[in-house]
């Protein structure tokens, strides 16, 4: 069981862990919980976070979201999110938000491409942000 945590705007948050093997980038990310985004994606706070290498980004692509189509960066990614003694790793493509302006404060979102492998439960009025994983490409036992 993955448990996450409402912020002090009422966003939901679950933590997890980035490893983007090109680019030697290994660390944590706070992401939004977002059942409207499509693809997981990394903006700029977070990717100055992880020191992500912004020059070394390939294969620009326009992405569709309510702030219009700014450019985003595909990028081979594994993803692990760790509850109690069980870590549940996903490999996916990563979008990787150019910077803008518009989008430095924007956080990290965790969408469909990981979420559609869960059971969420979102019960804001009683504290619990819960997920049950029902596929992983791979799980590790501690």
């Amino acid at each position: 069981m993955l448990t996450g945590v409402f912020d002090e705007r009422g966003q939901p948050i679950l933590k997890g862990r980035l490893i983007v093997p090109e680019l030697n980038v290994d660390g944590r990310v706070k992401f939004r919980v977002d059942t409207g985004a499509d693809r997981t994606s990394i903006h700029p706070r977070d990717a100055r976070n992880l020191a992500l290498p912004f020059h070394l980004l390939r294969n620009p692509v326009p992405l569709q979201g309510i702030g219009g189509a700014p450019t985003y960066y595909w990028q081979p990614a594994y993803l692990t999110f760790t509850g109690g003694s069980e870590t549940f790793g996903y490999r996916l493509q990563v979008a990787v938000a150019a910077p803008i302006q518009s989008n430095a404060t924007l956080p990290s979102l965790l969408g469909q491409d990981i979420l559609r492998h869960w059971q969420m439960l979102h019960a804001p009025a009683r504290s619990r942000l819960e997920f049950e994983s029902f596929h992983a490409d791979f799980t590790l036992m501690a």
